[in-house]
This record gives structure tokens, C-alpha cells and sequence, in this order.
């Protein structure tokens, strides 16, 4: 049976439906999926989005501040791995086994793939991020195989000079079939409880959903709620999430009447705290938060301005959610969302586009596009992307 070792840093809750799933589907092909993970840092634990994996391997990563903003991370997988057909491992330039990983492969060892976005695309600016994404453009050419989470992905990993032939694109995708089915079982009555729990009485309640941090521009939102709250009446924002700056929220929430914070939620819980609401307000990053939009047909209003991660692909403005304009300003992001709040019509339509997206962005597409790279890989072949 060949053996493939998939290294996480850390274990997203997001992700274990994946792995159950991918696990099941390479069994029957006589592949064992192990897969190993550590912790996450005490910053980004704030974010309360981490899980278990009972069948994988807990590892014990050991972090190394650079700086104030930046670490380094060790993760002791190279003995775990020495038996491996194949290693595959995040692209992330922090994470120091890595380099030895592709050394060892240079000189014989276990084949390594890379899985990732191609290139950091919330980038700082400080010496460390673009000595980070010096060394990341080097050593990303060389592993054996990619895997990329979006057709943006891999064209930016063909730009680094892989050959297109060992790309699979696979598209990053949530259990996006669990999130409908939640949302669709919500009856009338657990939707008036949750607005009664949050004192919600406004019929224009819109929602965030996603950590707490500096890249999702919280401050933004916040001034620009302000504004939709002056000019529609019964206006209300409920933000789902933790992080960081989740005080900057609560202390908010305090002196506003229409602004309501939960911290992080999970599962069925989210889906009936989505059934209270109009829109998505994300105007910093999205990421795979796209998938909650789209499978609670709840219309996401971005920016073009936002450090956005690959899956803001998936938008398509106009159609299953909206970009506002760019160089735009809390004020006018402010006013493109009361224009779409007075255009019931316009939100429905947004509404089915988000319906049809949730139904192409699966997590079982995933899984196929993942098993059918990890066999390519196994056996040298050839993946299914076609670099354009």
C-alpha cells in the first residue's frame, strides 16, 4: 500500500471533512492517507478555528518569533516521513522542515508536493515578507508535484517556471452540501429565536462571518456601517467571528444599538444565525469564507482594495455577489450597499447566483481533483490542469 503524508501546521476545523473524505476515496486505491498537524500560534488561536483529526497525528511545532510580526516554524516530521511515497506540505515560507523536505528529495528521498496559494497574497511589506517570498519563488520550482487552490493559482506557479503537466487545480472548496442542508432545514421559528436572542428587530440585518484581524478591515466596516445605519433605519450588522481584534468589535458593540457580536460559530448554529439576514458585508479579505455566501445565499459586498486570498475567484459581480468600485471609501462602499438593500429584486437575483455557485464549488469536486493529483503523482503522470 503506498503511503501519502500530508503536513498541516496546523488543523483548520474547515478541513477535517476533507480529510475524512480524501482518506475514503484513496483507500479504495490501495493509497493510506497520514495525516500530521500541530498547533497554531497563541495570536492566531484567538481565531478559535482550529480542530482534531482522531485518525491523524498530532505533532508538537515549535515557533520562533521574527520580529513583531513574523515566525518561523519547526515541525518534527522528518523521521515520520523518511517511509513516504509522497510528502505533501503547505507553501508557506515560515515552515523550516520544509526546505529540509525538498533537500532530502534533491538527494533521493520521498517525493514532495506543495500545496498552497502560489505566492503570499497578504504581503506587508517588511524585510522578512519579501525575504519570505524570495526564498518561497525559489524552492517552490522544485518540488514533484503541486497542488493549486485555484486556476489563478497554478498560472502563478507556471509563471515561477513548474511545469504545467504536474499542477493539479483543485479548486478550495468547504463541505459546502452540509452548510446548504443546515440552512435549508432552519425553520421560522429557530430564525425568530436567534434575532430574539440577539435583539434583533430590524428587517435590513446584514451579517459578517470570518476571523477577527487587521486584513478583514474591521475599522472600514465599521465606518461604513455607520453610515448605512444613519440612512436605513432598521439597519443592523451582527458580526460572527474571533480574533485579534475582536475587542475593537465588542467595545463597538457597546455604544451602538445596531451592532451585535457573537464570537466564532460553527456548523448548524451559523447557518441559522445566516437565515436572519440580508447580506454579507466583507469588505477586507475573503477567502473561503466565499463558500458561506453561497451556500446560505447570503450576497457578499468586497472590495477591490482587500489582501483577498485565491477563492475571491469564485465572486463574479453582478452575478453571486458585488465588488464594489474601486477606490472606493467606507462612504461609498457605505452607499453601494443601501442601494442594494432598497432593491429586493436585485438581492434575489444575487441570491439564485449564489445557489448555482454553492452547487459548483464542492467539497466532493475537491476531493476528486486532490485524489486524482496525488495518483498522478504517485505515478509520475501527468495532472488535469492545462496552463493558459
Amino acid at each position: 500500500m503506498k503511503r501519502v503524508v500530508c503536513v498541516q501546521e496546523r488543523l483548520l476545523r474547515y478541513r477535517i471533512p476533507f480529510f475524512d473524505l480524501l482518506r475514503r476515496t484513496l483507500i479504495d486505491d490501495g493509497i493510506a492517507l497520514d495525516v500530521r498537524y500541530g498547533t497554531a500560534s497563541e495570536a492566531v488561536a484567538l481565531r478559535e478555528d482550529s480542530g482534531n483529526l482522531p485518525w491523524g497525528t498530532y505533532v508538537h511545532d515549535r515557533h520562533f518569533r521574527l520580529g513583531t510580526a513574523h515566525e518561523a516554524v519547526w515541525q518534527p516530521v522528518i523521521s515520520a516521513t523518511r517511509q513516504a511515497d509522497l510528502i505533501i506540505v503547505d507553501q508557506a515560507s515560515r515552515l523550516l522542515a520544509n526546505y529540509v523536505l525538498l533537500a532530502r528529495q534533491r538527494f533521493g528521498g520521498p517525493p514532495v508536493a506543495l500545496w498552497g496559494h502560489g505566492a503570499n497574497l497578504q504581503p506587508d511589506g517588511s524585510v522578512l515578507s519579501r525575504v519570505g517570498e524570495a526564498a518561497k519563488r525559489r524552492y517552490s520550482r522544485v518540488p514533484h508535484w503541486w497542488f493549486a487552490y485555484t486556476e489563478g493559482t497554478a498560472r502563478r506557479v507556471a509563471g515561477l517556471g513548474f511545469p504545467c503537466q504536474r499542477i493539479t487545480v483543485v479548486q478550495n472548496a468547504v463541505d459546502t452540501l452540509s452548510l446548504q442542508s443546515w440552512y435549508d432545514t432552519v425553520t421560522s421559528a429557530e430564525a425568530a429565536q436567534a434575532r430574539a436572542g440577539l435583539g434583533l428587530a430590524g428587517r435590513n440585518t446584514c451579517m459578517y462571518i470570518g476571523s477577527l484581524y487587521p486584513n478583514k478591515r474591521l475599522g472600514f466596516l465599521l465606518e461604513a456601517a455607520e453610515v448605512i445605519a444613519a440612512t436605513v433605519p432598521d439597519f443592523e450588522l451582527v458580526v460572527v467571528g474571533s480574533g485579534p481584534d475582536q475587542e475593537t468589535v465588542r467595545q463597538a458593540a457597546a455604544r451602538l444599538p445596531w451592532l451585535h457580536h457573537r464570537g466564532a460559530v460553527f456548523g448548524r448554529e451559523k447557518a441559522v444565525l445566516a437565515r436572519t439576514s440580508q447580506l454579507l458585508l466583507m469588505p477586507g479579505a475573503v477567502g473561503l469564507g466565499i463558500l458561506d455566501s453561497f451556500s446560505f445565499r447570503l450576497p457578499m459586498v468586497t472590495t477591490t482594495e482587500a489582501l483577498h486570498g485565491p477563492e475571491i475567484e469564485y465572486l463574479r459581480s453582478g452575478v453571486n455577489g458585488l465588488m464594489a468600485a474601486p477606490g472606493g471609501t467606507p462612504q461609498t462602499y457605505a452607499q453601494t450597499v443601501i442601494e442594494l438593500l432598497c432593491d429586493p429584486a436585485r438581492i434575489g437575483r444575487l441570491k439564485n447566483g449564489c445557489a448555482a455557485s454553492a452547487e459548483t464549488y464542492t467539497l466532493d469536486a475537491m476531493v476528486r481533483r486532490f485524489a486524482e493529483g496525488v495518483r498522478g503523482a504517485l505515478r509520475q503522470g501527468s495532472g488535469h490542469h492545462v496552463c493558459r
